[in-house]
């Protein structure tokens, strides 16, 4: 009896760096000209899912108000600029967090499962 484990351990190593990246947008939404990535993921042959590509999104981030520290007559004074925000859409981020988590945790069951098979196999046979 073949009990592979590659293809759901291939997916748990997919979906840890899939929510990896997406919490780095996340911790990124309030930071200047952040470009948010995206993750493609793929089909392995034999079963499984690997990651194909990480790579920014193609969003242009939007210009947001901005206080700057400038000089003026030998002193500091702020000035209100408008610069490239971050292109992290929260909403998008947060439905990628819990797809990530799903996925993580079905292909976890599958390694349990097929652990406690074998454990019960091993029993029996001995």
């Amino acid at each position: 009896m073949d009990v592979s484990l590659s293809a759901p351990l291939s997916a748990l190593d997919a979906f840890a760096l899939s929510q990896q990246v997406t919490a780095n947008n996340l911790a990124n939404v309030n930071s200047e000209d952040f470009r948010a990535s995206g993750v493609t993921l793929e089909d392995v042959a034999g079963g499984g899912v690997a990651v194909q590509e990480v790579r920014e999104t193609g969003a242009e981030p939007p210009l947001v108000p901005s206080m700057r520290l400038v000089e003026e007559q030998g002193g500091v004074a702020q000035q209100m600029v408008f610069a490239p925000g971050s292109s992290t859409d929260p909403a998008r981020e947060m439905v990628d967090l819990m797809l990530n988590q799903r996925a993580f945790e079905a292909n976890a069951a599958v390694v349990r499962a097929q652990e406690e098979t074998v454990g019960l196999l091993l029993d029996i046979s001995a």
